[in-house]
């Protein structure tokens, strides 16, 4: 696995285990928290940790390697101009 962090991490500085609320990895991602909590729901969304029941977080390594995934899934999906 490619250790180096996302563009979207460095560009903000994130520390690869740091811990995202919930509101901190949706403005990171640059979707809703309804989107990301919808996407949690489905299954869809980055791995979360449960701090409580009704406390997920969120590790920059995992959001990174989620991002990497999709990437990967929607390569031969995208539209060519």
């Amino acid at each position: 696995m490619n250790t180096s962090a996302h563009p979207a991490l460095r560009a903000v500085s994130v520390n690869p285990n740091t811990l995202l609320t919930a509101a901190e990895a949706a403005k990171l991602l640059r979707i809703s928290m309804s989107h990301l909590r919808r996407i949690r729901l489905d299954g869809h969304g980055p791995r979360c940790i449960w701090l409580s029941k009704r406390k997920p977080v969120y590790r920059a390594i995992d959001i990174q390697v989620w991002i990497a995934e999709r990437a990967r899934a929607h390569r031969f999906t995208t539209p060519r101009a």
